[in-house]
């Protein structure tokens, strides 16, 4: 018989074993390893979806970025600028105080 954490209790009544409030203290060993196991498969089917999800996602965002004409290349051009017109702000104050 394996003693039970609150965890193992909670994983227990995630996969459908026991009703909630009705989880006994102590379960035999292959009843815990087998109802880990089917939850480490759903939890990583879960992780799975979420992922595919976060990749169309991305997918749709980038397209819809490329169509309003935002690249990475046009930002990185914007700072350089930027840097640019900074430095050349700070030369001449530099100068203008010698």
């Amino acid at each position: 018989m394996y003693a039970l954490s609150d965890f193992d209790k909670w994983v227990l009544v995630w996969m459908k074993k026991f009703p909630k409030g009705k989880v006994p203290d102590k379960v035999p060993e292959h009843v815990i390893y087998q109802t880990r196991s089917r939850a480490r498969i759903k939890a990583a089917n879960y992780l799975t979806g979420i992922c595919i999800i976060g990749c169309f996602f991305a997918v749709y965002t980038g397209r819809k970025a490329a169509k309003s004409g935002d690249s990475i290349q046009k930002r990185r051009e914007e700072w350089h600028k930027q840097l640019k017109e900074e430095h050349e702000a700070e030369m001449a104050a530099k100068e203008a105080k010698q």
